[in-house]
């Protein structure tokens, strides 16, 4: 099968969800999101695993950024006592 090549305005990009990479569950006032409270209940999640840390992007972005992914999609996650 010959390989095919993408055409020369292709647009790579790449899409995450906060709970996937963001990381950080405690810090600079963040608060829980019903992720992490979910995450927490035995059986709820593979192997226990939590967002707690995730690919902890909170700390990375800039390594991540510098990736030249020209089209990026993410989500936050806002957390904040709006009343």
């Amino acid at each position: 099968m010959p390989i095919k090549e993408f055409p020369i305005n292709f647009i790579w990009g790449a899409a995450t969800a906060a709970a996937q990479i963001e990381g950080a569950a405690a810090e600079d006032g963040k608060g829980e999101s019903v992720w992490d409270v979910f995450a927490r209940q035995p059986g709820k999640i593979f192997g226990g695993h939590t967002p707690e840390t995730a690919c902890d992007f909170y700390h990375r972005w800039r390594d991540d950024v510098v990736t030249n992914i020209i089209s990026n999609r993410s989500s936050i996650t806002v957390t904040q006592n709006l009343i």
